[in-house]
């Protein structure tokens, strides 16, 4: 299986990659659509909440005789994507009149791209998990004017991505995310004491719990996200919630009124015009 996406969907696809130990393979979009032979053979799964990414229509439309089926994600079954591809798994979403940024959006998906790996059984009460995700949030000491790093491995870098993407899109501030064992070859020498380091250490992860511990030992802010499930759907929605109230948290604290993606409309009119 292929998975692709762009976005929060790109953090659905590396999810779909580590969820299904590295069965599946997660690629960007355009990148497929300019080696489409990859695909050859292959049952391809694009995920587009709008059903209307332009990167997304085209790949599809690309590989109409190369794959051996592709199937859209997305919430418009009517939408181009959906008619690009052979079939279409549609999540349960109704797109607001306003923006927002991917919060049930990004949960429904991600239950979706599980849901094509392996059958689901029962994930428990995520209701106590998002309850930890909030007061997990809310207990952090973030420096306001710092950049945010997320870290993980496995569904835990998928997941880090969400993170980022979600700072970015609220806060408007610098974030990015990297592989556990990644950070110390390189990404560690642009990362200053003032910065936030955010590592999710599902269980048996214990190298990234050792980065986090590590990394406050030597006087950087690490803030270490944990489960307490070993299901790994059931840890990513439970990181998912995390990030999300990590991002409302902080943007309350603030004062926002808007999210930042919003305040900025030159900036949104560029990001949907190289989009769609």
């Amino acid at each position: 299986m292929v998975f692709t996406g762009s976005g929060d969907s790109h953090a659905c696809s590396l999810f779909a990659h580590y969820f299904s130990d590295g069965l599946a393979c997660a690629a960007d979009p355009y990148e497929l659509e300019l080696s489409p032979e990859s695909c050859r053979g292959k049952t391809v799964f694009i995920i587009s909440v709008s059903g209307r990414t332009r990167a997304n229509v085209r790949f599809a439309r690309r590989i109409r005789r190369l794959a051996r089926k592709s199937i859209a994600i997305t919430s418009n079954s009517a939408g181009p994507l959906s008619k690009a591809c052979d079939d279409t798994i549609r999540i349960p979403y109704n797109i607001p009149a306003a923006i927002t940024p991917g919060t049930l959006s990004f949960t429904l998906c991600l239950l979706a791209v599980a849901s094509t790996v392996e059958r689901i059984q029962a994930l428990g009460d995520l209701a106590e998990g998002d309850a930890r995700a909030k007061r997990w949030a809310q207990s952090l000491t973030i420096i306001p004017r710092g950049s945010f790093l997320f870290t993980g491995s496995g569904v835990g870098y998928a997941l880090s991505a969400y993170g980022a993407f979600k700072i970015q899109e609220v806060l408007g501030q610098p974030a990015d995310y990297v592989h556990t064992e990644q950070l110390a070859h390189s990404k560690i020498f642009s990362v200053g004491k003032a910065d936030n380091m955010v590592c999710f250490a599902p269980p048996l992860d214990r190298k990234t719990l050792h980065l986090s511990e590590t990394l406050s030992k030597n006087g950087f802010r690490a803030h270490l996200l944990t489960s307490e499930s070993r299901n790994p759907l059931v840890a990513g929605l439970e990181a998912a919630f995390a990030f999300q109230h990590l991002a409302i948290t902080l943007a309350r604290k603030r004062g926002l009124r808007e999210v930042s993606f919003l305040a900025d409309r030159k900036k949104l009119r560029l990001s949907s015009r190289l989009i769609y």
